[in-house]
C-alpha cells in the first residue's frame, strides 16, 4: 500500500522484513511481538511483547513495552508514547513498518481547528448599549419654619440694677442746716431786737469816675 492510497482507519504496512507487503488496520489497540500478541512477526530481534499501537482520539500512538532492542520512529529510539503521522517509519528489530492515516475531510479539519482555537478571543468585543439619561424629579418645597414658643432673651442688653441697701448713717445737709436760738427761760427779760445790718454804700458808676478824672 502506498501513501497515495486512501484508508478509512489508521493502517501499518510491513515495508521490509518477515511478512513484507502485508497491511494491518489499527482499530483500537494492536500489540506487536514474537508470540501471544495481535501481530506476530517472525523476527528474532523482537521481544515477545515488543510494542503497542493505540488509537487515541484522532491520533495513532506507539509505545515501547520494555523491549530489549527498543522501538525506533523515523530513526529515533522512543522512551514514551509517541504520536505518529502519515509516512512515518517504525523499526522493530529488523522489521520496518510504514504508517498510513485516513485523510480527514475539510469539515472534520475545520472542527479540529475550532477546538484548538478559542473563537471567543477572535470575535470583536460586544458593544455595550448607551444608558438612557434618567429624569430627575424636582424635590418638594420645604415646609415653612414654625414659630418657636420659647422667648428669645438678649443676654447682651439685659442689665441688672443693684438693689439699694439701707444706709443706717443719717445724711446731714451742712449747707441747709440752721441753728435755731433756744427759747428764753421763763421770767427772763426779753432782749431788744437786733438792729438790722447797715446796708452797704451804693457804688458809683464807673463812667462817673471817668468824668471826675477828666475834670
Amino acid at each position: 500500500m502506498t501513501s497515495s492510497d486512501t484508508v478509512e482507519v489508521p493502517t501499518i504496512t510491513i515495508a521490509s522484513g518477515p511478512g513484507a507487503g502485508r497491511s494491518v488496520p489499527v482499530a483500537g489497540e494492536l500489540v506487536i511481538g514474537r508470540e501471544n500478541v495481535d501481530l506476530i512477526l517472525d523476527d528474532d530481534e523482537l521481544s515477545r511483547r515488543h510494542a503497542a499501537l493505540r488509537v487515541v482520539g484522532e491520533e495513532l500512538v506507539i509505545e515501547d513495552l520494555g523491549s530489549l532492542n527498543g522501538t525506533f520512529v523515523n530513526g529515533q529510539r522512543i522512551s514514551a508514547a509517541t504520536s505518529l503521522h502519515s509516512e512515518d517509519t517504525i523499526r522493530l528489530g529488523t522489521t520496518q513498518l510504514s504508517v498510513s492515516l485516513p485523510v480527514r475531510p475539510p469539515a472534520a479539519a475545520a472542527t479540529r481547528f475550532a477546538r484548538a482555537v478559542d473563537l471567543d478571543s477572535l470575535s470583536p468585543p460586544a458593544v455595550q448599549p448607551t444608558p438612557e439619561p434618567t429624569a430627575v424629579e424636582p424635590s418638594p418645597p420645604s415646609a415653612a419654619p414654625t414659630a418657636d414658643p420659647t422667648p428669645i432673651v438678649d443676654t447682651e442688653t439685659t442689665r441688672v440694677r443693684p438693689t439699694p441697701t439701707a444706709d443706717p448713717t443719717p445724711i446731714v445737709d451742712t449747707e441747709t442746716t440752721r441753728v435755731r436760738p433756744a427759747p428764753p427761760a421763763a421770767g427772763a427779760p426779753t432782749p431788744p431786737p437786733s438792729a438790722p445790718p447797715a446796708s452797704a454804700a451804693p457804688r458809683r458808676p464807673w463812667w462817673r469816675s471817668l468824668l471826675f478824672w477828666r475834670r
